[in-house]
């Protein structure tokens, strides 16, 4: 076989090569990167969710503090905690309880969303690296067929 043909064969070749080996390590970095995205949100989300907790902690002792505050004012004034001061000091309790609870269901609620955003990441990263490996394919076999083709010129 002449020279030049096989040095066409050799670089078609190495050609192809490089550009399957590039398609599926775009794929990889695309992966690492979109699951180094998915690691961020999860801390993220436990970050967002030690926060609700801990502002829902601090509202609590306000909340606790005020209360106390109350029993103290009413006792000073003569007042009984039976009736109408108790039912104010029950609901004062009430209302303290529920706001306690929506800080941490806001942040549960934030938290599940970025991890809902975690695992759309790691699948869009998976997506990616499987269609890299397609992508290698098709192109492994095109780029054969056409230095196969053109060898094939090259004999006639």
């Amino acid at each position: 076989m002449p020279f030049l043909p096989m040095l066409g064969l050799i670089v078609g070749a190495a050609g192809i090569g490089l550009e399957v080996a590039s398609t599926l390590e775009r794929g990889k970095r695309e992966q690492e990167a979109l699951e180094f995205n998915a690691r961020a949100q999860r801390n993220e989300a436990l970050r967002e969710e030690q926060a609700a907790a801990d502002e829902a902690g601090r509202f609590a002792t306000a909340g606790e503090r005020l209360q106390a505050t109350q029993r103290a004012r009413f006792a000073k004034g003569g007042v009984t905690a039976e009736g109408t001061p108790q039912l104010v000091l029950a609901e004062a309790a009430k209302i303290l309880t529920e706001d306690v609870q929506r800080i941490l269901k806001g942040g549960q609620r934030r938290g599940e969303a970025l991890r809902t955003g975690a695992r759309l990441s790691v699948a869009q990263g998976r997506t990616a690296r499987r269609a890299s490996l397609f992508e290698a394919g098709t192109s492994l076999l095109s780029g054969t067929v056409g230095v196969l083709d053109r060898f094939d010129r090259t004999r006639v």
